[in-house]
């Protein structure tokens, strides 16, 4: 009985376990590459354009 519970917890908390640290190393692997690409782009009008906001001017 008590084996059965465990398996039930596991197979429940593993997917979102997974999901969780795909959604954080998703975050970081953006945030590097934002600051790579804005460090390439810095004084150009890519930066500018990829900066602005189109909707509140």
């Amino acid at each position: 009985m008590g084996g059965t519970v465990v398996m039930i917890v596991i197979l429940v908390l593993s997917p979102i376990a997974v999901f969780m640290s795909g959604a954080a190393g998703a975050a970081l692997v953006s945030t590097v590459l934002k600051r790579d690409r804005d460090a390439a782009y810095q004084d150009t009008e890519h930066l500018a354009i990829s900066e602005s906001d189109p909707y509140h001017r």
